[in-house]
């Protein structure tokens, strides 16, 4: 109830706002137009004379498509002036449109208030004060579940938002690593672990979701996102200590020979009792991931914008272009890195400057083809990504890595397998990873008229919106401005309703868990193949359990191991700081519709696409990702090796003890060296 109230007022204001904008617009006929510009202009002569020094740069002069003349300046100094006015026109169109902007954001909020009221959870009030207590602190996991979904789907948009506007990413991103390092910090210090453990032992069925908030992976997280925050929250809590023992010799005496405070204190029992080789593989493969997928996106757009200028270069006719777009898209679909909207984007922008050609059919009918184009290619490319997880999915091994005899699992099965178009199994296809999810329909062999008919909204969601900005950023003019913004609304849109889609089908998943998980628990006869791989593996995962607790560890592998976080982590926060400044270290800004030959200045690489990586700390960051994962992989290995010999040693000895008819159930040494590397994801860093 709490939500929806707040979600009214959110409407109510953005309503009242384009209300009044409306009624300015028609009454002081400030409608957007030549006169509008020129009005807007004039009352911004102080942003003109700001943002470019050395000229009296003026609208009408320099900027203005209808009576600039800048022929007379030199070629730099054109560059200099067309930047210039760029950012004052942004200035002033973003106050023209502001009332806008502020009904856009309250819409939003509205939404997204909404949402977590229909994802919120109650409890009725005949329950005891214990229950009641214990109800209110699962509801708060929750919550740290869902908006925790939420912000890393956050981060998942912010890479491709990137392409058709570096501003709007780089704020998303940001905005994203704040939330996570805040919900997570505030997690550690005051969710008590202790009820964590309580509730996970009085709830079976909120047990799945404890997990999840205890996991290794949860933790991994939390360490790569806190980053370097951890030692800054580590020498403050010791600085706060040492202030109260100078102040307080009570609390001197109370303290010991404790440095830290008794918050601080809590957290260090709790952290001393992880598994630290765990986490830390898991940070290096969570910082692989992340350097992976921006150097990806990175590339992904060089190499569209490269076949971009190819393909305006080439003369062809408009249907051929449409048909070439449709098969580069349909390849590009089936590359795992390459995300869905830069392939939106790429058509927009390819068949929305195709169609403004002088004879070609015109903007809106190309955007239209743009449209179908897409929209073929990611249904025939659902199939074929279908078809690898399908075939793939015949391997155990790929069943067990999948976990499909484990309840989340089932719980995303389940949705999936429900007829028709409902809101939970529309949002997993529509909001997921391209590739992954298409693919792990094929392993948990849906139906694929299903998957197609649950997929179709993406056409609604993302393929129209994300076109429409590729053919967007095309438009030149007068109206730059105004398609600039619209276009920039667009992403923003897209990128919101993606993460609202990530937040519906999380709250699914867990519902469906909380409703059905006896169930979805049971042993089940497809599965029994992956539950007797998983049984024959006990012995080494175990082995390579007890040989990778930090204590046991040698200098050798310890510093191996902190080496190879300690490269990526650093490496991956480089990267992300380059991605939220302004001024690039690590990667210069390049959007699809840039063109490579172009100067910097331009927004181009200076005619050579290796150039999109700055020197020298771009290079830097790269070389250390590289040489941490080199490090991770090396150290990985190791401790498989060790992790075998002792089954070596104690399976004869096993087999002496045994009695005949025992001995059939203990697995062969050599389908356990085969299938031991890589075994489970929470243990071994080759999984």
């Amino acid at each position: 109830r709490f939500y929806r109230v707040i979600a009214c007022a959110f409407m109510a204001c953005g309503l009242a706002v384009m209300l009044v904008w409306i009624i300015w617009l028609g009454v002081d006929g400030r409608a957007w137009g030549s006169n509008t510009r020129k009005w807007l202009a004039a009352e911004n002569s102080d942003v003109y004379a700001y943002v470019m020094k050395g000229i009296d740069l003026s609208y009408s002069a320099h900027c203005s498509p209808q009576t600039k003349n800048i022929s007379s300046y030199g070629a730099k100094e054109q560059i200099k002036i067309k930047a210039a006015c760029t950012s004052a026109e942004s200035v002033w169109f973003i106050q023209w449109c502001s009332p806008l902007v502020a009904f856009i954001c309250n819409m939003l909020c509205a939404i997204f208030c909404f949402l977590f009221s229909r994802t919120s959870f109650s409890r009725t009030d005949k329950q005891t004060v214990a229950a009641n207590r214990m109800a209110e602190f699962q509801s708060i996991v929750k919550c740290v579940v869902l908006i925790l979904s939420l912000t890393i789907a956050c981060l998942y948009c912010s890479l491709y938002v990137s392409g058709a506007s570096v501003r709007l990413g780089s704020a998303i991103l940001c905005g994203a690593a704040v939330s996570i390092a805040l919900i997570l910090g505030w997690v550690f210090l005051e969710v008590d672990q202790s009820e964590l453990k309580d509730l996970l032992q009085r709830v079976p069925l909120a047990g799945n979701i404890v997990k999840i908030v205890r996991s290794d992976w949860m933790r991994a997280v939390a360490v790569g996102g806190l980053n370097v925050l951890i030692p800054l929250a580590m020498g403050l809590d010791v600085m706060r200590q040492t202030v109260r023992r100078c102040r307080d010799s009570k609390v001197a005496q109370e303290a010991g020979s404790h440095w830290f405070t008794s918050s601080g204190m809590r957290i260090k029992k709790e952290v001393e009792t992880w598994n630290w080789w765990s986490i830390f593989t898991k940070v290096n493969l969570l910082a692989m991931l992340f350097v992976l997928m921006i150097v990806g996106t990175k590339a992904t757009f060089v190499f569209f914008s490269a076949l971009n200028t190819a393909l305006s270069n080439a003369n062809l006719g408009f249907a051929t272009v449409a048909i070439l777009t449709f098969a580069i898209g349909l390849g590009m679909f089936l590359c795992p890195i390459v995300p869905g909207t830069a392939v939106y984007l790429f058509a927009g922008v390819v068949l929305g400057a195709q169609s403004q050609l002088e004879g070609s059919v015109g903007f809106w009918p190309g955007m239209v083809s743009a449209v179908v184009a897409c929209s073929l290619a990611k249904m025939i490319a659902c199939v074929g990504q279908y078809s690898i997880g399908y075939f793939a999915g015949k391997l155990v091994k790929v069943q067990q890595f999948v976990g499909v005899d484990k309840v989340p699992t089932r719980a995303m099965e389940k949705i999936l397998k429900q007829p028709g178009m409902k809101l939970d199994k529309v949002c997993i296809l529509v909001a997921g990873p391209d590739f992954p999810t298409s693919v792990l329909c094929g392993i948990l062999k849906l139906r694929i008229p299903q998957m197609l008919l649950g997929t179709m909204p993406v056409m609604l969601v993302s393929i129209i919106p994300q076109t429409l900005v590729g053919g967007l950023l095309t438009k030149g003019g007068a109206d730059a401005s105004l398609w600039s913004m619209i276009s920039s609304f667009c992403t923003g849109l897209a990128a919101a309703i993606q993460a609202g889609a990530t937040l519906v089908f999380t709250w699914g998943i867990m519902r469906t868990i909380e409703k059905d998980g006896e169930e979805l628990a049971l042993p089940r006869a497809e599965h029994k193949a992956v539950a007797e791989l998983t049984k024959s593996e006990e012995v080494f995962v175990q082995a390579f359990l007890d040989v990778t607790q930090w204590k046991k560890l040698s200098l050798v592998m310890r510093i191996g191991l902190l080496s190879s976080v300690i490269f990526l982590m650093l490496s991956g926060f480089v990267i992300a700081a380059d991605f939220t400044l302004s001024e690039k270290v690590c990667f210069r800004k390049f959007k699809i519709t840039d063109s490579i030959s172009a100067d910097y200045e331009l927004g181009g690489l200076n005619n050579n696409a290796l150039n999109i990586v700055i020197l020298p700390l771009g290079a830097m960051a790269l070389g250390l990702a590289c040489i941490g994962s080199i490090l991770h992989v090396a150290v990985g290995k190791r401790m498989n090796i060790v992790a075998k010999r002792p089954n070596d040693k104690i399976h004869p000895e096993e087999q002496c003890d045994k009695k005949p008819q025992e001995q059939g159930s203990i697995p062969d040494n050599s389908t356990k060296s085969n299938s031991a590397v890589g075994t489970q994801a929470t243990s071994s860093p080759n999984s």
